[in-house]
């Protein structure tokens, strides 16, 4: 089962109605305008998990686990208050290369994906919601907050264009 984050929109089953009646041509060219910004989405979320470069100091400053301690004479990470942003260090870069994206616009659903497999990436429940000495680091979560706005502004107006075309024609 992957970790997938779905975007769904407000409203979006009114637009549906309308999407039925778009030409295969112009519903082509927003399917590849949607793939932009999954695209975007899988970058973005790609950039926040690849911190690298931060010494001990710096994470210590953020809230990070690893700004503990040296890994000498670390404690359990476990903190009361979740630091603000969930930086996962990059060690082998094995989790940042398993991020895959979809997306899915036809004339009866709309859909912008970025996961990843479980079976890839067999850890990545212990990252995102933590373990009994590791803070969790949603950074999937974070990730969709920050960029959310401008995610699902585009698509909408990829919708928005694509029906004003398909009323042109």
């Amino acid at each position: 089962m992957p970790y997938e984050k779905y975007v769904k929109l407000k409203g979006f089953t009114k637009v549906l109605i309308n999407l039925t009646s778009i030409p295969d041509k112009i519903l082509i060219e927003m399917q590849k305008d949607a793939g932009k910004i999954t695209a975007y989405m899988e970058e973005e979320l790609k950039t926040d998990i690849a911190k690298e470069g931060f010494d001990y100091e710096e994470l210590r400053k953020m809230g990070h686990p690893y700004g503990k301690g040296d890994r000498g004479d670390r404690k359990p990470a476990r903190q009361s208050v979740p630091y603000s942003v969930p930086i996962i260090q990059t060690q082998s870069g094995h989790l940042k290369s398993k991020i895959k994206c979809k997306t899915e616009l036809s004339k009866t659903k709309g859909k912008l994906t970025v996961y990843v497999h479980k079976a890839d990436v067999p850890y990545i429940d212990y990252l995102i919601d933590g373990t009994s000495k590791m803070v969790g680091r949603n950074v999937f979560g974070y990730t969709w907050k920050r960029i959310k706005h401008k995610c699902l502004n585009d698509f909408k107006k990829i919708i928005n264009n694509g029906i004003a075309k398909a009323d042109g024609t």
